[in-house]
């Protein structure tokens, strides 16, 4: 798990931008998911 908690982390650094003039940046991740026959049920995101 704690291998999983880095690798989670770094992909969140590496989408960020910050800047100070603009009052310090922001975050953008979208998570992609690859289903079975469309079964977005079996995807359950847990922290």
């Amino acid at each position: 798990p704690g291998d999983v908690f880095y690798l989670h982390s770094r992909l969140l650094e590496r989408s960020c931008r910050l800047n100070e003039a603009c009052g310090g940046g922001s975050i953008t991740a979208l998570p992609i998911i690859e289903t079975q026959a469309g079964d977005v049920s079996a995807y359950i995101p847990t922290n």
